[in-house]
C-alpha cells in the first residue's frame, strides 16, 4: 500500500468513525449483505464505478448527491449522468459567456442573501458546503438543492438581465417551462471534464497553463471554461 493509498484509507476511517451509530449499522450490513450475495464481483465492480464517478464531480455536487437518499439519490445520479453524456453545450458559445459573466455578477453581488440562503438550506440537510467557498460555488449549491431559496436570490428581474444578454434562441431556451430549473440545467456543465482537461493541456500555451495553476481550484475551473467557449468563437489566443 502506497502513501496515497494509506492517507485515502485513513481519510475513509475518519469520515466513518464521524457517522451516526444507526448510520454506521446500516453500511455494516450493507457490507455483509454485499459480502454474501451470489453476484458480489459484479456488484463490487458496480460500486467502485459509482465511487469513481463521484470523486469525479465538484465538490459541491457531491454534497448535492450525497444528501439524498434512496430513489432520490439515484434519481438525482442519473440527472447527473445524462447531462455528463450531452456532447454539445446547451447554449451558443458566445451565449455561454454571457450566461457565465450574468451568473458570477450574480453571485458577487448576492454574497450576503447566497450566505444566508445556504444557512437554510444546511438546517434542513445533512451535508452543507464550507461558507469559505467561493460566492459561485455557493450559489450552485443552492440553486441544486432548493427552489424557494433561489427564487429569493434569482429574482424575475434578474432573470430578465441575464435574457437581456442572451440571442434570441438563448432566450428560448432560458423561457421553457421555469426560468429556475432552466438555470439549474444550464449551470451543470454540460463539456465533460475529459473535454476541458484536454483543452487545458493541448491548446493552451504553457504560460496560460502555468497561470492557471495558480488560481483557486474554483476560479481555475471557471477560468477554463471561458476559455474553453471563447476558443468556440476564434477568441482564445494562440498557442506559444
Amino acid at each position: 500500500m502506497d502513501l496515497r493509498q494509506l492517507n485515502d484509507l485513513r481519510a475513509r476511517k475518519s469520515r466513518f468513525d464521524k457517522l451516526p451509530a444507526a448510520e454506521k449499522e446500516r453500511l455494516r450490513q450493507l457490507h455483509l449483505a454485499l459480502q454474501s450475495h451470489s453476484e458480489k464481483a459484479q456488484l463490487e465492480k458496480i460500486m467502485l464505478r459509482y465511487m469513481d464517478w463521484l470523486k469525479s464531480l465538484d465538490p459541491l455536487d457531491q454534497v448535492v448527491v450525497l444528501d439524498k437518499q434512496g430513489d432520490e439519490r439515484l434519481g438525482e445520479v442519473c440527472r447527473m449522468r445524462y447531462q455528463q453524456s450531452r456532447q454539445l453545450t446547451v447554449l451558443s458559445p458566445a451565449d455561454n459567456l454571457e450566461f457565465i459573466d450574468w451568473f458570477r455578477s450574480v453571485a458577487e453581488t448576492q454574497k450576503e442573501a447566497i450566505s444566508e440562503a445556504v444557512d437554510r438550506i444546511g438546517q434542513r440537510r445533512r451535508f452543507r458546503p464550507e461558507k469559505s467557498a467561493s460566492p459561485e460555488a455557493l450559489l450552485r449549491y443552492v440553486i441544486a438543492t432548493s427552489d424557494s431559496e433561489t427564487a429569493k436570490i434569482v429574482t424575475p428581474e434578474v432573470i430578465g438581465h441575464l435574457n437581456s444578454r442572451l440571442s434570441a434562441r438563448g432566450r428560448e431556451i432560458l423561457e421553457q417551462g421555469d426560468s429556475v430549473r432552466a438555470i439549474r440545467m444550464l449551470i451543470t456543465n454540460p463539456v465533460s471534464e475529459f473535454e476541458l482537461r484536454r483543452f487545458f493541456e493541448e491548446k493552451l500555451s504553457p504560460m496560460q497553463r502555468a497561470e492557471l495553476d495558480r488560481k483557486e481550484p474554483d476560479d481555475m475551473k471557471r477560468q477554463i471554461r471561458r476559455l474553453y467557449f471563447s476558443s468556440q468563437l476564434g477568441l482564445a489566443g494562440e498557442r506559444k
